[in-house]
């Protein structure tokens, strides 16, 4: 027995269904950018070097020379992972995600702004 034959089967009924899941996946896009554009309207502290077009966005972090302790209170107080800019070469800023659930989205927002509130 082969352990990749389940997923080959998933793949090609996934390829079935391509238009319906292309549609989905621009939905769930379109809706989170339109959420991350207005928490960055409000939070000029994150700066955007490029326009928000993607999934990942890479803000600068005004005011710190490295996120990395940032990083790791927004996840120990909040439960909000991140990754820091010093995995990339860019300390100042942080890696944000902006694909998956809406509802995960909102979350990670909130608990950014709590943090960055104080």
């Amino acid at each position: 027995n082969i352990g990749a034959a389940p997923a080959d089967r998933l793949s090609a009924l996934a390829f079935s269904h391509l238009d319906r899941l292309a549609e989905r996946a621009r939905r769930l896009v379109s809706t989170n950018l339109d959420l991350a554009r207005a928490f960055f309207a409000r939070h000029p502290e994150l700066e955007l070097t490029v326009p928000l077009e993607a999934t990942i966005t890479f803000p600068r972090v005004a005011g710190m020379a490295a996120t990395d302790k940032f990083v790791a209170r927004l996840f120990a107080e909040q439960g909000v992972a991140v990754a820091a800019g010093s995995f990339f070469g860019a300390p100042a800023h942080i890696r944000i995600s902006l694909s998956g659930r809406t509802e995960t989205l909102v979350a990670g927002l909130e608990g950014i702004e709590r943090v960055l509130a104080r």
